[in-house]
């Protein structure tokens, strides 16, 4: 399933949040501040109306550091902020082409594998208070300038991607946000705006285990081609589970972790359906799928299948 987003800061000014929710915008991406603790001037306005409003606030921080200390100060500058408004959301990093023409202006070179340890840093600094670390990067960086699959193996990172076009394109194949636009037009807001799509389904995830890492996962499991990407094919290729039918099969651990990401208790992933098993398939059918009879099953090729691969 995708979702609506848009990312904001001082420059869009004062946005009529109620418009902005009533236009179908589901989260949003405010500018916390830049460098040495320079908070955005909007920062509160956004925060605390957008949740008002029922826009999901994530917040970013536009970098300048010059070095890994500076980066993890970053980090705790934007977590401090967040914390104002919510305990849980994403927080991002965001470096680019003013941030590196920033760095050699004040003689610092910094290469592929120093901005890849320094984006590792922030992240690990956003997971250790709790939140969800996300990398910002366009299609170039992801190319050239940070090796954004180590940071995600490393860290369970999210990939916020831009690239400016109808189509995502290879190097956003393991984007959880997309940033398509920005040019758009939102109801609420006067002039352009950032447009997303993010690629969750308004369930939290923990950072340690994303989408893409349980597609890849039960595609190995069950015999499909291996992409990272949930399609018809995969849908094909699965097999209803639960403490009595293909209670051992290959798919159960990562179905395991994919649930206990989510927030449902499955104990540890030890690839066997039992009674806690059953007990998060039931609360996840009861809570997300609003089911009003439970059955302890994931069905083959059932909507419950398509839920957690994210094709709702």
């Amino acid at each position: 399933m995708s979702t609506k987003g848009i990312d904001v800061s001082t420059y869009q000014g004062q946005p009529d949040w109620a418009r902005v929710k009533a236009d179908g915008v589901q989260f949003a991406f405010i500018r916390a501040g830049y460098g040495k603790n320079n908070i955005d001037q909007r920062c509160d306005y956004n925060g605390r109306n957008s949740k008002a409003n029922g826009v999901t606030p994530h917040f970013y921080w536009f970098s300048y550091a010059l070095n890994k200390d500076m980066v993890i100060n970053e980090a705790q500058y934007l977590i401090a902020q967040a914390k104002k408004y919510t305990n849980s959301c994403m927080l991002a990093w965001d470096f680019e082409y003013d941030s590196m023409d920033y760095a050699r202006n004040k003689g610092v070179s910094i290469s592929k594998s120093t901005l890849t340890d320094w984006a590792a840093a922030f992240c690990q600094e956003v997971t250790k208070a709790g939140f969800t670390p996300v990398i910002y990067a366009n299609e170039d960086y992801v190319k050239n300038y940070i090796n954004v699959d180590t940071i995600i193996s490393q860290t369970g990172a999210k990939l916020w991607f831009a690239r400016y076009s109808n189509t995502i394109g290879s190097y956003g194949s393991n984007a959880y946000i997309w940033q398509y636009s920005s040019s758009g037009t939102v109801a609420g807001i006067s002039g352009n705006v950032d447009m997303n799509i993010g690629y969750f389904d308004g369930v939290p995830e923990t950072a340690a285990y994303t989408l893409n890492t349980f597609v890849r996962e039960v595609q190995a499991a069950c015999g499909a081609s291996i992409d990272g990407v949930a399609g018809t094919e995969t849908l094909s290729k699965t097999v209803t589970v639960s403490a009595t039918v293909n209670n051992r099969h290959a798919v159960v651990a990562p179905l395991q972790r994919r649930l206990n990401a989510l927030g449902y208790n499955c104990g540890t992933a030890d690839g066997v359906a039992g009674s806690l098993f059953t007990a998060a398939v039931n609360s996840y059918q009861r809570n997300v799928l609003g089911y009003g009879t439970q059955d302890g099953e994931i069905t083959a090729r059932g909507k419950m299948w398509k839920s957690l691969l994210g094709m709702l």
